[in-house]
């Protein structure tokens, strides 16, 4: 190699390492621009058996957002006062932000003094009532319940039993829109909500079951023999979509729950960065059956990749 040639090469090398160094040094730079945001969330649904996609909402949020996300539970086993003492336990630990999502129990929102929080609180799945300034992702309970009406009424449904497991405020909120429905169209019902009493699982043969709950969904599809019962609900889980597709349930009502858990993270960060001032937001729900379970949009509702 002559002189010229090893020249080129050593200025060739210098240059490399040059920019070599400039790149480690704006990668370092950058890394230390970006902000991780500490949020928490509390939630009463531990196992997650009814809300698995919000959980993946929120995985892929985490991600996107550069979030650490800490989980704190309210067991099932505690009271309404130790949960609500839990929760107001947490609401005041070092945090950026909290996420409040009270599946088995959103009334216990009701029983909050959020007044000395000085951190943005968002509300998943439930509007929090008495607080304008709490940002909430929701869908509309009683449009769910219209909705489940209505899709029995178009199957020329004239007498329906009501069931439910879950008494809360958006349960109550389901039974609201459902019974107007069906109260408008001349449609016969009868309604118990004691799932441990007789009435509850005496089922006339042949009568349409309108299921206001997951909890109820599982009961009831356990209790169906040999078709006797049309079997509607609102919510779903992986199992209760087996059964919808096997045809043991006709429909089921549905909300995205994927984007719930994602957009209470995004609504979070913004919160945090002064961001976009739509305090509560509302989802759309969706008729799911077995002939259109894969197509879109509920493909992308139900069986999203995180």
């Amino acid at each position: 190699m002559g002189k010229s040639e090893k020249a080129a090469f050593i200025l060739v090398t210098t240059i490399l390492v040059c920019l070599l160094g400039v790149i480690i040094v704006r990668t370092l730079s950058a890394r230390d621009d970006v902000r991780v945001y500490r949020v928490s969330i509390i939630t009463d649904d531990v196992q997650g058996d009814y809300s698995q996609n919000i959980w993946k909402g929120l995985d892929r949020a985490a991600r996107d957002y550069n979030i650490d996300l800490q989980v704190i539970a309210l067991h099932s086993g505690m009271t309404t006062e130790q949960q609500r003492s839990s929760l107001e336990r947490e609401l005041e630990a070092d945090t950026d932000a909290i996420i409040i999502n009270l599946q088995q129990n959103p009334s216990l929102s009701e029983q909050l003094d959020l007044s000395s929080i000085t951190v943005p609180v968002i509300s998943l799945g439930t509007v929090w009532n008495g607080s304008s300034a709490i940002r909430s992702i929701s869908t509309d309970d009683t449009e769910m319940g219209r909705m489940l009406a209505n899709e029995m009424i178009h199957d020329g449904v004239t007498h329906c039993v009501i069931r439910a497991s879950l008494d809360n405020a958006r349960i109550r909120m389901r039974e609201a829109g459902f019974v107007d429905v069906m109260q408008q169209q001349g449609v016969d019902y009868t309604t118990e909500w004691d799932a441990s009493s007789a009435a509850w699982s005496n089922l006339p043969s042949g009568v349409a079951v309108a299921a206001l709950d997951e909890p109820a969904l599982e009961s009831l599809v356990g209790m169906r023999k040999n078709g006797q019962h049309l079997l509607y609900g609102i919510g779903y889980t992986n199992a209760l979509l087996s059964y919808l597709e096997s045809g043991s349930i006709r429909r089921l009502i549905v909300e995205d729950d994927f984007a719930m858990g994602y957009l209470s993270l995004k609504s979070a960060v913004d919160a945090i960065e002064n961001r976009n001032t739509e305090y509560g937001q509302i989802l759309s729900c969706y008729v799911a059956d077995a002939a259109h379970l894969y197509d879109e949009p509920l493909r992308h509702i139900l069986f999203p990749i995180s």
